[in-house]
């Protein structure tokens, strides 16, 4: 796994300015973001935000690795909460989105799709005056502080472009070590393993600056974390639409077929999965092990 020096010197200069950079640059996209979303609640607006979130998020955990401190714990904790309070929504939103799609097949499915949109405005009312509340300048202390210490600490074997390329290839067998663990009859071990694949191609986005093969990595990551995504967001959906069953068994024979097709996409979207996702252990054909 080579790693490239033309932006950043192979050496503390260059190691603490990518880690400095690293810092303000996902800290500054998620402050854009957070206060996108409070001038304009959207769709799109929710989507950058999680996006940057994340990727913040990642940040942060990859140079607490290298420059430990509380302050990272601090941030992360209220970071996570804030991602937290999002998840429904975006469930809410996607099962809406699959509902549509079926309507003219089922036309029954209005029912559901109201009660989707009912349950929609309310998270969103949430969601809008929870936001209210945040202050997109809470962490510039925290974030001083943290960029204080990379700049005035001094370096040992831990804190170097060599460690980097250490965690980035023990996360990466860690990552292979999850897929071994998965079992296609069980939908929860392809979540768990989404969760890592979902940590790794952050980790590698982060290591763009200096590994050159990166972006071709996080390609084959994205498409792989969005087949298990979509097995994730259809079991959602399975669980969801079977209790909604049971609350209206006035209409129960005409939302049943639909539950059925709901189970036979799973199996789909499992095999389909299952037949692909070889290509994780496959990565080291981007050289990921080369010395």
């Amino acid at each position: 796994m080579k790693f490239e020096h033309s932006v950043y010197t192979n050496d503390e200069i260059g190691f603490k300015q990518l880690s400095l950079d690293l810092l303000n640059k996902s800290y500054s996209i998620y402050k854009t973001r957070l206060r996108e979303l409070q001038e304009q609640y959207s769709e799109e607006s929710v989507h950058f935000f999680r996006v940057s979130s994340r990727r913040f998020l990642e940040s942060l955990i990859l140079l607490n690795r290298f420059f430990p401190s509380l302050y990272y714990t601090k941030i992360i904790k209220a970071v996570k909460k804030q991602l937290n309070s999002l998840s429904r929504l975006r469930d809410l939103q996607v099962m809406s989105l699959a509902s549509v799609k079926m309507k003219i097949k089922y036309p029954i499915i209005f029912e559901y799709i109201n009660y989707l949109n009912q349950l929609e405005f309310e998270e969103v009312n949430y969601l809008k005056a929870y936001f209210e509340q945040v202050d997109p300048d809470n962490f510039d202390d925290f974030i001083y502080f943290i960029g204080l210490n990379i700049r005035t600490n001094r370096l040992n074997e831990l804190q170097s472009f060599d460690n980097f390329r250490t965690i980035i290839l023990n996360d990466y067998h860690h990552l292979l070590e999850w897929k071994d663990k998965v079992d296609t009859n069980i939908t929860r071990t392809i979540h768990q393993l989404r969760i890592r694949n979902k940590k790794f191609r952050y980790l590698i986005e982060l290591s763009q600056p200096v590994f050159k093969q990166a972006k071709k990595i996080v390609k084959v990551l994205s498409t792989q974390q969005n087949k298990m995504g979509a097995i994730q967001d259809n079991s959602v959906f399975i669980n969801e639409f079977a209790s909604f069953i049971s609350e209206n068994p006035h209409i129960e024979p005409l939302l049943k077929p639909i539950l059925e097709d709901l189970f036979e996409l799973n199996i789909q979207l499992i095999s389909n999965f299952a037949k692909s996702s070889v290509i994780l252990n496959n990565l080291i054909y981007f050289n990921l092990d080369e010395k």
